[in-house]
């Protein structure tokens, strides 16, 4: 399998992903981490599923790789948010009662859902992560 035409593939299950949200000037694109990964995922699925002679799983295994770097490295940083956003919901429950000031009650509460969403995000990177270590072990197989 030559090089464009992997890509080629690859954009060909990327772009039905895309949604995308057109103010009058400016054009956005909602493509979350986790459906970034979910699509990397099914793609290596299919490839192994496939079980082609013809694919060079070295180029592949080299762009697995390389992903998995991308998707540890926002793992990292959400890690640190929910990290701070949980110490920052600690000190704000603990103000709520030691300082009796009629605000913090609505920031803890602010705060405490901003960290089940961040908690709920971290799960999902997590086992994305881990999944994508068991198809690299089979990726590493068929170079073998």
């Amino acid at each position: 399998m030559s090089v464009r035409l992997f890509w080629a593939i690859q954009l060909l299950v990327i772009i039905p992903d895309f949604r995308i949200l057109s103010t009058r000037r400016k054009v956005y694109s909602i493509y979350t981490m986790i459906s970034y990964l979910k699509v990397h995922e099914k793609m290596i699925r299919e490839l192994l599923a496939k079980n082609d002679e013809k694919t060079d799983w070295k180029k592949i295994s080299d762009m697995h790789e390389r992903k998995i770097q991308y998707f540890q490295h926002e793992r990292l940083v959400h890690l640190l948010v929910m990290i701070t956003t949980s110490l920052a919901t600690l000190f704000s429950f603990f103000f709520t009662f030691a300082l009796n000031i009629p605000a913090f009650p609505i920031i803890t509460l602010v705060l405490l859902l901003l960290s089940l969403a961040y908690v709920v995000h971290y799960f999902k990177l997590e086992n994305g992560v881990q999944r994508l270590y068991t198809l690299s072990d089979r990726i590493e197989e068929k170079l073998r």
